[in-house]
């Protein structure tokens, strides 16, 4: 797995959170610590704004979550074997 703290990992992981189609998007107003949107706007991918760069990385933690929960076993589920 890249290390995705490292600075040439950017565009590597901005490329692996970009969805296919583009949902729609909403406009908000949100408090981001200074550093963070500085770091963004320091380290764009070619061809993205720091927005989109942000969004993407949003968008890969929020893939990241509901694909651990998709695969996480369900409670209610049978166990695969009988404890004696």
């Amino acid at each position: 797995m890249p290390d995705y703290n490292a600075p040439d990992a950017l565009p590597e992981f901005a490329a692996a959170a970009t969805p296919a189609k583009r949902p729609a998007q909403a406009t908000i107003t949100m408090q981001i610590d200074a550093d963070v949107v500085s770091w963004f706007q320091q380290n764009q991918p070619d061809g993205m704004t720091w927005q989109q760069d942000m969004n993407s990385v949003l968008r890969f933690y929020m893939d990241s979550l509901q694909a651990m929960e998709r695969d996480a076993p369900q409670p209610d589920a049978a166990p695969d074997y009988i404890p004696f």
